[in-house]
């Protein structure tokens, strides 16, 4: 039992994934696309979707904050994830969307 208590205690602390930004924001790249890196940090263990998840949330709330800023956009796709391993960020390319104009057809 002994023996078990130090991986349990490893496993236990495996799926905790930090996140910051550290100054960042949506930097525009083109065509209402822009990209965002978060940094995480957690142990070489923790599984990807952990990592994915957690910083998907971060993104979520800056895209909000972005759009609630610019009325010219409604809702948001990401285009592209990717991990840098050194320095440990996900770089994020998103699309926004553009609100359209109620249009009734008769």
């Amino acid at each position: 039992m002994r023996k078990l208590l130090p991986f349990v205690f490893l496993l236990f602390i495996g799926g905790c994934v930090t996140t910051a930004l550290y100054g960042e924001k949506l930097e525009p790249i083109g065509n209402d696309t822009y990209t965002l890196e978060i940094a995480f940090g957690g142990l070489p263990i923790t599984p990807e979707k952990e990592i994915e998840l957690t910083t998907r949330g971060v993104l979520a709330e800056e895209a909000k904050k972005f759009m609630s800023q610019s009325s010219a956009f409604s809702s948001y796709e990401i285009v592209k994830y990717e991990r840098n391993l050194i320095p440990s960020v996900i770089v994020y390319t998103v699309k926004f969307n553009a609100n359209k104009p109620f249009k009734q057809d008769f």
